[in-house]
């Protein structure tokens, strides 16, 4: 093993989660903080710490602090199945990543992508893998 990255496997299946405007508010609410999913039962997830590096391990293997409990990034970094992704935010006073509007956000750098199943399957039978 290198420490370049982490492989892995699970039985369920991973998510991704974002932050958005929730359609279902009447308008002209606009929410920022509305967590829904991004996309479900994928195959794999890509995601990397950031800048800041809260919840990563380094190269040599050294662990870095684990970001605030609580946040979106403490979700990307406990070990489970599930994951966010959103645009990037500094670090303020008084965030919480909640649904309340009225706070900001938490410090948010990790990067998350996803390989969907149709992509997966589309590269697998080009691959000569599957019929």
């Amino acid at each position: 093993d290198d420490g370049d990255f982490d492989l892995c496997e699970t039985t369920s299946p991973l998510r991704v989660f974002g932050r958005g405007d929730n359609p279902a508010s009447p308008a002209p609410a606009t929410e920022g903080k509305f967590l829904y999913t991004a996309a479900n039962r994928l195959p794999a997830v890509i995601a990397s710490h950031g800048r800041n590096g809260f919840g990563a391990t380094s190269v040599q293997g050294t662990v870095r602090p684990l970001p605030p409990a609580g946040t979106d990034e403490a979700e990307n970094s406990d070990g489970d199945t599930d994951f966010v992704m959103r645009t990037y935010s500094r670090a303020t006073v008084g965030c919480a990543d909640d649904l309340a509007e009225a706070t900001p956000l938490c410090e948010f750098d990790d990067i998350v992508m996803w390989l969907s199943p149709a992509v997966l399957n589309n590269r697998m039978v080009m691959a000569g893998r599957l019929p």
